[in-house]
């Protein structure tokens, strides 16, 4: 994440208050995506999954489609 210019921009207390609305919002999604799993309604999980994208990218500036996550952090693909 280090070479993500919308993040090295932040201070570290921004930074922190991202990554607490992210903890949160992964909660909130996951919730909701298992329980979409759960009921078998694939139009509604498939809505979650890009509006988990889209929050992100308004929360921190990341498009989770062009990075991935190893070893060695949060990368881009």
């Amino acid at each position: 994440m280090g070479s993500n210019s919308n993040l090295a921009k932040f201070s570290n207390d921004q930074k922190q208050e991202i990554s607490e609305i992210l903890s949160y919002m992964a909660i909130f999604f996951t919730y909701a995506c298992q329980e979409q799993l759960k009921n078998g309604d694939t139009a509604s999980l498939t809505a979650t999954r890009q509006n988990i994208r889209q929050a992100v990218i308004r929360v921190s500036g990341i498009d989770l489609t062009k990075y991935t996550f190893n070893n060695n952090g949060l990368i881009e693909k």
